[in-house]
């Protein structure tokens, strides 16, 4: 009996606190919602603001053009809406608006119907319409009216140049790569006087002094008060300005990128149904020679065609068999670039920094991925031994994996840290799907518990390997210099290579490719034990010329004879130890072409 009574009471207190809850809570009839209004040319714009302790289920606009008359008229505006532009209105004429919102307890609140808000719709002035604007974007208003101007500037300057470099001007991120990424290769090195034309022009003008003139037509198209539309100009503005000024700045590098760089490139490889292509892109045509420049896998290569003049590309396509793995680009007799085709994704990409990554937003071609906090930085890999470093700097918290085709080999959560802290760690690696190239990503883990891909690095489980970014963060390369847990930069190595004596100069062979004999010559800088060997492209020993032989200084050549060896890339080692110190080792690739 007792706990009932206690159980009514507390019920009579929570619907009474309910009650008042409810109460505090509901639209006040006295408390008119304000109705904003500003007149534009063949529009009228209204804009209100709803307390967030109203549940709403239906916004009503009432419009009249006369005091006198009553509101009979209304359009159902969607309730997430706090603006509505009225484009409907007759030029000249004069209207009166009220505002009715219901809440999902069917209670109404309103704005003043006996003082309702008004204004007129003003005369269109057609001399102010611009053909292709984005009513929800007041960039566009920019861009458009850039374009007119530069082509005014430069009338020569293709259309297609003006839109990239308008487009880059207002971009909320560059990257250091900005030019080259969205100009096309063939125009961008002439840009130079150009832009700097351009650069110089916007520098000493106010550019949105020539915006501000259509704010009157425009700013209720772009739902933008008097107030917002003057902030937001500002904003623009100096959006533009401060790209202006870093694209400005990193031309000079963009420009001797693309000198630094070998002059043809292979960027993506895809599959479509029972087929395989891959992509070039020409990076400075006039350095290639066409009639030395091929695909390779094993013993079959495949001639590059230069494009038609009318053609105007900057991307090749071609078709390659569908049982290539990997694909080697020689040029005049140089082995260029080698691209290991990941088995399970039908398209990947390489960037220019030769990291794997998997194309988005239809940019299949970077001069560098996004970099994480944390990359990897240097990777060696023998007698199923891997190692690798980690660069981090970060003042997130943040997890990372490492993985080994798809298995977590590695979890990674680096130290809060304002300076740049260089890892190293080694992990045993089991090939137990018995194949020569292995896989192993650079990955993190979203909110939503999805895998994000940062990169992809190749691992060639026959031979040794050891690939470092050079500089600390740059692009992929072979190298012979160890510098696990510290930084790749030129001091670091430096510091290195101070440590090993000069000893050798070894050439490369000649000719190179050749179809039948080579010439190997090396200058042996002082006495030392000498090895000179033969590998293939799966790294077994196929001849040798000498074997910890000790010989005096001086000059040495060698013939090869490649007869009964399948066409394909070979290498010739050379390995020499002299006063103590540890053996010195190097390689040169040559090509075989029967």
């Amino acid at each position: 009996m007792i706990k009932t009574t206690l159980k009514k009471i507390l019920q009579a207190i929570l619907t009474f606190m309910l009650g008042i809850a409810l109460a505090n809570n509901s639209p006040d009839e006295n408390n008119f919602l304000d109705l904003d209004i500003q007149e534009g040319q063949g529009s009228i714009l209204l804009s209100w603001t709803i307390p967030d302790t109203i549940s709403i289920s239906e916004i009503r606009l009432f419009s009249k053009t006369s005091y006198n008359e009553d509101f009979t008229n209304f359009k159902l505006i969607e309730p997430k809406k706090r603006k509505y532009l009225d484009t409907s209105c007759v030029e000249k004429e004069r209207y009166f608006y009220y505002l009715e919102i219901s809440d999902l307890f069917g209670r109404t609140v309103s704005s003043d119907i006996n003082h309702p808000t008004f204004g007129t719709c003003l005369q269109k002035e057609s001399k102010m319409f611009i053909d292709g604007l984005d009513p929800g974007n007041l960039v566009s208003l920019f861009k458009i009216k850039q374009s007119q101007m530069i082509h005014s500037l430069i009338p020569d300057l293709q259309p297609n140049i003006i839109l990239s470099l308008v487009d880059l001007f207002y971009r909320e991120t560059l990257n250091d790569f900005a030019w080259i990424e969205n100009i096309p290769l063939r125009e961008f090195p002439n840009l130079e006087n150009d832009f700097s034309a351009i650069h110089s022009y916007y520098n000493n003008f106010h550019f949105s002094d020539s915006i501000h003139i259509y704010k009157e037509y425009y700013q209720n198209q772009f739902l933008l008060f008097d107030k917002d539309w003057n902030a937001l100009e500002k904003k623009i503005e100096l959006k533009m300005i401060n790209n202006l000024n870093y694209l400005n700045d990193q031309f000079s590098n963009n420009l001797d990128f693309i000198h630094s760089i070998d002059p043809i490139r292979i960027i993506q490889k895809r599959s479509i149904e029972e087929n395989q292509y891959v992509s070039l892109l020409i990076i400075r045509e006039n350095d290639i020679s066409w009639e030395d420049l091929f695909l390779l896998n094993g013993d079959t290569y495949l001639d590059i065609i230069k494009p038609e003049e009318s053609a105007q590309t900057q991307r090749i396509e071609m078709a390659i068999p569908v049982d290539w793995a990997s694909a080697t680009l020689v040029h005049r007799g140089e082995w260029i670039q080698n691209i290991q085709f990941i088995p399970e994704l039908d398209q990947m990409s390489i960037s220019l920094n030769n990291e794997y990554f998997v194309p988005k937003d239809n940019q299949i071609w970077k001069v560098e991925i996004p970099q994480p906090a944390s990359i990897i930085n240097e990777i060696h890999f023998a007698n199923h031994l891997l190692q690798f470093e980690i660069m981090s700097q970060t003042n997130q918290f943040e997890s990372y994996s490492l993985w080994h085709n798809d298995d977590i080999i590695f979890e990674w959560s680096p130290m809060l840290s304002a300076e740049t802290i260089y890892t190293d760690t080694s992990i045993t690696l089991f090939d137990k799907d018995s194949i020569n190239i292995q896989w192993i990503r650079w990955r993190t883990q979203s909110d939503q518990d999805d895998w994000q891909d940062f990169e992809w690095i190749p691992i060639n489980t026959i031979q040794e390997t050891h690939l470092a970014k050079s500089p600390d963060g740059g692009q992929w390369e072979e190298t012979q210099e160890f510098t696990l847990g510290k930084s790749n930069s030129t001091e670091a190595l430096f510091e290195s290579e101070s440590l090993i004596p000069e000893i050798f100069v070894l050439y490369q062979n000649y000719p190179n490719p050749f179809n039948s004999k080579t010439r190997i010559s090396f200058d042996l800088l002082e006495n030392a034990t000498v090895s000179l060997f033969i590998f293939d492209a799966n790294g077994r020993i196929i001849d040798q010329f000498v074997e910890s032989e000790y010989l005096q200084s001086g000059a040495y050549n060698f013939s090869w004879d490649a007869t009964g060896h399948p066409t394909g890339i070979y290498f010739f080692t050379i390995q020499t130890m002299v006063n103590g110190f540890e053996p010195v080792t190097f390689s040169r690739k040559m090509i075989y072409l029967k």
